[in-house]
């Protein structure tokens, strides 16, 4: 018998044993935990957008500013 034949038949029938076997039983789910509340004001009459807001007061700074910040980011 010839060694290269019976070398790829033993893998073979290895793949197919592999193969073959029952895949593990799925982990229970466990159920997503509850979405924190929204942190903030949320009554109506309190409440208002941005584009409504005024300022009180304005500082007039001479020069030029060195860095920006608008929104959630800082440059």
């Amino acid at each position: 018998m010839r060694p290269l034949p019976s070398l790829a038949l033993v893998f073979f029938v290895g793949s197919l044993l592999a193969s073959a076997q029952q895949p593990p039983d799925p982990a229970p789910q466990t159920p997503a935990p509850a979405r924190p509340r929204r942190p903030g004001v949320s009554a109506p009459g309190i409440k208002i957008p941005i584009a409504r807001l005024k300022p009180d007061h304005v500082f007039d700074i001479p020069g030029v500013p060195d860095w920006i910040a608008i929104d959630e980011h800082v440059w």
